[in-house]
């Protein structure tokens, strides 16, 4: 401060200011509804590889000494070996499609004999004709079987809801058909024998 005269008056002094680590200031909070979306994100993630990685691990195959309440995949190969290896191709009206009609019915009927009296098995074998238009063509067909199998719990009605399982146990021209659609025909057999004797 000076003195002149009567007057008084500060000298303004710039005033340096040097700011050390401990006085910068930490960035804004993050708000809360951020970092819920953030852990909401991250948790559908783990929660999405867990059930996509438990899809697409598949069970260990069952053997054929399998409790016979279960499926087995072993037991369901002896009959995709045979209608594929043993009949061979089955086109409709050669002999080798009568003859995988005949191994699937003698299949199914075999399990009567070792099922459990609270569990009916029924078996039915229809032979249909007809025709129906497809893509503007008229396509026909003759003499088709059929077999029909019903597994419910003994004196069930027969309006009651069901579940219909199909495949076709026929080929294509010059082939086996164990892709299509053997495979699922001796899945098949293998889940009504593990139905009918649980």
């Amino acid at each position: 401060m000076n003195s002149r005269g009567n007057e008084s008056y500060m000298e303004e002094v710039p005033i340096l200011q040097w700011e050390s680590e401990s006085s910068v200031k930490p960035p804004a909070s993050v708000p809360y509804t951020v970092c819920f979306y953030i852990f909401a994100i991250l948790f559908y993630c783990v929660v999405a590889f867990a059930v996509g990685f438990a899809h697409i691990t598949l069970p260990s195959p069952q053997n054929a000494q399998t409790a016979l309440d279960q499926f087995s995949e072993a037991r369901a190969m002896t009959h995709l070996q045979y209608l594929v290896e043993n009949i061979g191709i089955r086109y409709s009206g050669t002999q080798n499609i009568f003859l995988a009609q005949e191994y699937i019915v003698n299949q199914l009927s075999s399990l009567g004999n070792i099922g459990t009296p609270s569990t009916s098995l029924e078996i039915s074998v229809q032979t249909a004709s007809g025709a129906f238009i497809l893509e503007n063509k008229l396509s026909t067909y003759s003499n088709i079987t059929n077999i029909v199998v019903r597994v419910a719990p003994s004196g069930t009605p027969y309006h009651a809801p069901s579940l219909l399982i199909s495949a076709h146990y026929d080929t294509a021209l010059y082939a086996y058909g164990a892709g299509d659609d053997t495979t699922a025909i001796a899945a098949m057999i293998e889940v009504i024998r593990a139905l009918y004797q649980s």
